[in-house]
């Protein structure tokens, strides 16, 4: 019997074209799939990274202990004051007394008769009004409105704070340590606000803080007669 010699068999030029084509098309999807994938990780780094930055920027701006608004976020309102036109208002807010709260029941006691306050502020401040924690057992209220005159403004700033002052009169602080009383008292001022206004809102919170003095001081006398 004769040996036969097998050659191989070239394939047809059809079928080495479709054989081509087969592997560009899965070499494009695998390409395609890691480029999905690596656009999926970045964008879902992107978002942890947003995340991160606006909960960071919160933070920077908010008080620890109440979670109101904090000094730097009042500062930076001061500084945009002079953005655009509008009425504004500031209510200034102090605690009477409070060093003899913290030195007669401890800080853990003052702490929580803060956070009250905080949560009273909170209930009675409209959407749109900021509410803030400047330093120790001061606080603010920040009044804006675009339509309503200063005088008008104002008006609302005063029956804001007679709210306030009966809201914390009428709080059972017996709840929080037995004997504890708070007061407030607070000064209110109210002027339109934009690049045209002489001092800004720096000249507003000026004013506030006058007529918070002269309140403290008239309550000082009435106890004191």
């Amino acid at each position: 019997m004769r040996a036969q010699i097998l050659t191989p068999v070239e394939p047809e030029p059809a079928v080495v074209a479709h054989r081509e084509y087969g592997r560009l098309v899965a070499e494009h999807r695998w390409r395609s799939r890691e480029g999905v994938l690596a656009a999926a990780r970045s964008a879902t780094a992107g978002a942890r990274l947003s995340v991160e930055h606006a909960r960071l920027t919160r933070d920077v701006l908010l008080d620890p202990l109440t979670g109101l608004s904090n000094r730097r976020c009042f500062d930076d309102w001061l500084v945009s004051g002079a953005a655009r036109e509008r009425s504004a208002a500031v209510l200034l807010i102090d605690l009477d007394g409070f060093k003899a709260v913290n030195d007669a029941h401890g800080h853990a006691v003052g702490d929580e008769a803060l956070r009250q306050v905080a949560l009273l502020l909170n209930q009675h401040v409209r959407p749109g009004d900021l509410a803030l924690r400047l330093d120790g057992d001061e606080f603010a209220v920040v009044l804006e409105h675009d339509e309503q005159d200063p005088v008008t403004l104002r008006r609302t700033a005063q029956d804001r704070a007679r709210t306030l002052r009966e809201a914390v009169r009428l709080t059972d602080w017996a709840r929080v340590a037995q004997g504890l009383e708070i007061t407030m008292s607070v000064g209110v001022a109210a002027a339109t606000l934009g690049p045209q206004a002489p001092g800004g809102a720096d000249a507003l919170y000026r004013e506030a803080d006058a007529d918070l003095y002269l309140e403290k001081r008239a309550r000082t006398a009435g106890d004191a007669g």
